[in-house]
C-alpha cells in the first residue's frame, strides 16, 4: 500500500518515497521529511534510502536539476481536523549552505 505524501498543520512535509531520477529511466528511491523556513521555504530536516518495494504507487520525483514534483499530497490545515486538501505541488532546491527548496508552484486537486 502507498503512503500518501502529507503537510501538517505545522506545516511539517512527510514525503515516505520519492524518485531521485539519475536518468530518464534510473532512479534511486529516498524519503524525507522537510519543516517550513519563511516564504515557502521549506528545509530537510531528515532523508534516507527507502530499502523496500512501494509498489505501483505515483511517487514524487526529485530530478537531476534538485527540481521536486509532488503529484499529490495531503494537507490536513487545522490540527483537530481529519478533514484535508489534495494539492499537486512543485518545489525547486536553492543552492547554499543549507537543504533548502521553495515553493515554485501548488494547485488544490478536486
Amino acid at each position: 500500500m502507498c503512503e500518501p505524501v502529507t503537510l501538517t498543520s505545522g506545516l511539517e512535509l512527510h514525503i515516505p518515497a520519492f524518485k531521485f531520477m539519475i536518468t530518464s529511466s534510473q532512479f534511486i528511491t529516498y524519503w524525507a521529511n522537510l519543516r517550513v523556513t519563511n516564504d515557502l521555504q521549506f528545509g530537510v530536516i531528515e532523508f534516507g534510502l527507502v530499502e523496500e518495494s512501494v509498489g505501483t504507487c505515483e511517487l514524487p520525483t526529485l530530478s537531476s536539476e534538485f527540481d521536486l514534483h509532488i503529484p499529490a499530497l495531503q494537507y490536513t490545515p487545522l490540527q483537530s481536523s481529519e478533514a484535508f486538501w489534495k494539492m499537486q505541488v512543485d518545489l525547486k532546491f536553492i543552492p547554499g549552505v543549507s537543504l533548502l527548496f521553495e515553493v515554485i508552484e501548488f494547485s488544490k486537486l478536486r
